[in-house]
């Protein structure tokens, strides 16, 4: 029996042998052997062929949301079927949406809708809400937008939050929900990505926002950067929301960062804040420091009348 057992494996392997020969030839052309697919590096798009395929993509969804009414259908009825998609369909929310005769409520199914859109293709998303000609509208999608796109990738809707939104209260109030919302996961990121804004307004209103979400969640880490600013207007900011933040909790420390701001407008305000915090958690140990605080006297006879009130007897 061994001899035909001998011919079988010798001709299995003559079959697996050709076919391994046929799978070679067909790979192969002028150029060599091709490399088996599996073994093929990805190819890295550069940000023009990102942005050139999700503006594509986009416009062929716009393209199927000439979105027309359905007959027979009344409005509280296809409000309620929008709602309903808005959160599991948001193509068919916002085919839906145009059917709705009141304005208000086709803008909140559309904003909704694409908001949802965005947690799973947010560049499409943004490049659709970018083609809204309604200002208004247009600006309360990308608003969606920016925050679905925040919980994957802060920077990105940091980016879009600034680039897409025109400057005004909306874009602040989008970028700070951004950057209040990546504090808590990754400040040192946050905290890189506005080092690089421009000096102004807006960049003084989200150093506040970080410093306080940063310090809730990490005092010390975030002590030890804000330790490492260089003195001036931008370091007596982060200093101010620092001691704000810290006082209910450890009022002595909240006192030093108080007292290292340089201005000393801000500096009065940032121990007056600290102050009137600390009497109300431990008045006991808060008046000894208050009495000899850099404080107006006229601020600080109020917050020592505060502290007295406060306690049993008025005494």
């Amino acid at each position: 029996m061994r001899p035909p057992i001998i011919i079988t494996c010798f001709a299995l392997a003559a079959i697996v042998a050709g076919a391994l020969w046929c799978e070679w030839t067909t790979r192969t052309s002028s150029d060599g052997p091709h490399a088996p697919s599996a073994a093929v590096a990805p190819r890295s798009l550069d940000r023009n062929e990102r942005e050139s395929g999700a503006v594509a993509g986009a416009k062929n969804e716009v393209s199927s949301y000439q979105i027309r009414e359905e007959p027979g259908s009344d409005s509280a009825s296809l409000l309620a079927r929008a709602r309903d998609a808005a959160q599991v369909d948001p193509m068919l929310a916002l085919r839906l949406a145009v059917g709705l005769s009141r304005e208000t409520e086709r803008r909140d199914i559309i904003t909704l809708a694409v908001g949802q859109w965005a947690t799973m293709a947010p560049e499409a998303a943004a490049v659709w809400a970018d083609g809204l000609e309604d200002p208004q509208l247009r600006s309360r999608a990308f608003a969606a937008v920016i925050a679905a796109w925040t919980e994957k990738s802060p920077s990105a809707a940091a980016t879009l939050a600034l680039d897409g939104l025109a400057a005004g209260a909306e874009r602040e109030a989008a970028l700070l929900d951004v950057m209040q919302r990546w504090a808590q996961v990754a400040p040192d990121g946050a905290a890189a990505w506005l080092g690089k804004l421009p000096d102004g307004d807006l960049r003084g209103r989200a150093l506040p926002v970080l410093v306080e979400t940063w310090a809730s969640r990490d005092a010390l880490q975030c002590g030890e950067w804000l330790n490492r600013l260089p003195d001036g207007p931008e370091r007596d900011v982060a200093a101010k929301a620092y001691s704000h933040q810290v006082a209910p909790s450890s009022g002595a420390v909240a006192a030093q960062w108080a007292e290292s701001i340089g201005d000393r407008t801000m500096r009065e305000r940032a121990l007056t804040d600290v102050a009137r915090t600390w009497i109300g958690r431990d008045a006991d140990a808060a008046e000894p420091w208050l009495r000899g605080a850099a404080i107006p006297e006229a601020v600080k006879a109020r917050l020592l009348a505060l502290r007295h009130e406060a306690s049993p007897g008025g005494q």
